[in-house]
């Protein structure tokens, strides 16, 4: 008995949304080189041209590190944001993919207490100074 576990599952929509995504731009590619042109419907998409740019150039996903990375990071926070049962369709695990860089960084920027010296250089306290 070979049962998945849930992160298998969710790593196995991942990949085939990216293995989809391969074999579109693989027929894409073949129309392009026997008709010397790509359909119109696709070419005004400038997102999916830039990612039928970057097959053209780096081959299939499998074939990529980063890629394989990109997919384990989103399998990741898949995972925190409640697993299987939020990736109910292609959409939902297409927009999971693109989210996983998207993270909310924490500013670094340090607040000035008071009593600290005044980031402007004067050398007085910030309390004396600009505050």
């Amino acid at each position: 008995m070979n049962t998945k576990t849930e992160k298998e599952q969710v790593k196995e929509l991942f990949e085939k949304v990216m293995d989809n995504r391969d074999d579109f731009f693989k027929s894409l590619y073949g129309f392009e080189a026997k008709h010397g042109f790509i359909p119109e419907q696709y070419g005004k998409d400038v997102k999916l041209m830039a990612s039928f740019a970057e097959y053209k150039t780096q081959g299939p996903w499998r074939k990529s590190k980063i890629a394989r990375l990109l997919i384990d990071m989103a399998v990741k926070k898949a995972m925190k944001a409640g697993g299987i049962k939020n990736l109910k369709n292609e959409n939902a695990v297409i927009n999971a993919l693109k989210n996983v860089g998207n993270a909310k960084k924490k500013s670094q920027r340090v607040k000035t207490g008071r009593n600290d010296l005044c980031p402007c250089g004067s050398g007085k306290k910030y309390k004396h100074c600009c505050l």
